[in-house]
């Protein structure tokens, strides 16, 4: 069955179960399911959240806004995650369940034009649908994340300076908010210009080096280098690095 077929025929399927639908039905699944509860409170703390992490963001980074859906297998071809992890839509797209993937489909769209270096960052409301693991795991969360495309090397200065880029304003940001006993980090051969651990495990979402910075013990933020431009754009010497952290994880740390 062809694309535009099967999107016939499922929004066929959706009308005719919409047409059968009581305002009573509406209600009853509002209160029990947790795709369509409100995020929990204070949406206040959030939004200043979000506004002293953009006021912080480096010289060069572009802030955008995203739209919430993104192409149909976003996080399963970029991320080798199951496609379980993102809600598909009848019209061939899929709700965003991260923001770096589709900060990297614009960083890509943008250097398929022109050769220069893209930084941008974007927050988002994600949804992830896999069950969850703990009681206070939401289904949908406000998520910060940075992409730094460009081209060159391995380890080349262009690598480095980058992740020292992303690192410093994750550093910045914590301050800013208070946060103590921050902990950074890095692995996959990752070297920065900044005081780290060294961590041997590997992360198989990333294809290089990678940084976690862990406040109390729990992660905040964390980022790596991805192969994703390399892919998009077929050319072994695009390099593409991502970050990200939870707002109200990031929230949580001005109670």
């Amino acid at each position: 069955m062809g694309g535009s077929e099967l999107t016939r025929e499922l929004l066929e399927l959706f009308r005719k179960r919409a047409a059968e639908l009581e305002p009573v039905d509406l209600l009853r699944q509002y209160e029990r399911d947790r795709f369509v509860r409100p995020a929990p409170p204070d949406p206040n703390r959030r939004n200043e959240v979000e506004r002293l992490a953009f006021s912080l963001l480096p010289d060069g980074f572009e802030r955008i806004e995203l739209s919430p859906l993104a192409p149909l297998g976003t996080t399963a071809v970029l991320g080798g995650l199951s496609q379980d992890w993102a809600v598909a839509t009848a019209r061939g797209t899929e709700v965003v369940s991260d923001v770096t993937n589709v900060l990297t489909l614009e960083a890509a769209s943008r250097r398929r034009r022109s050769r220069e270096e893209v930084s941008l960052a974007a927050t988002a409301r994600v949804t992830r649908p896999q069950a969850p693991t703990r009681a206070e795991q939401l289904a949908h969360f406000g998520l910060l994340g940075l992409v730094s495309a460009g081209r060159g090397e391995r380890w080349s200065d262009w690598e480095l300076r980058k992740a020292t880029e992303h690192v410093r304003f994750y550093r910045e940001l914590l301050q800013a908010l208070g946060a103590e006993d921050v902990e950074l980090r890095v692995g996959g051969g990752l070297e920065l210009e900044v005081a780290a651990t060294h961590d041997p495990q590997e992360r198989p979402y990333y294809a290089g080096g990678w940084f976690s910075i862990d406040v109390g013990g729990g992660n905040v933020a964390d980022g790596g280098f991805v192969d994703w431009t390399r892919k998009l754009l077929s050319d072994r010497k695009e390099r593409c690095l991502i970050s990200g952290a939870g707002i109200e994880r990031l929230a949580s740390l001005t109670t």
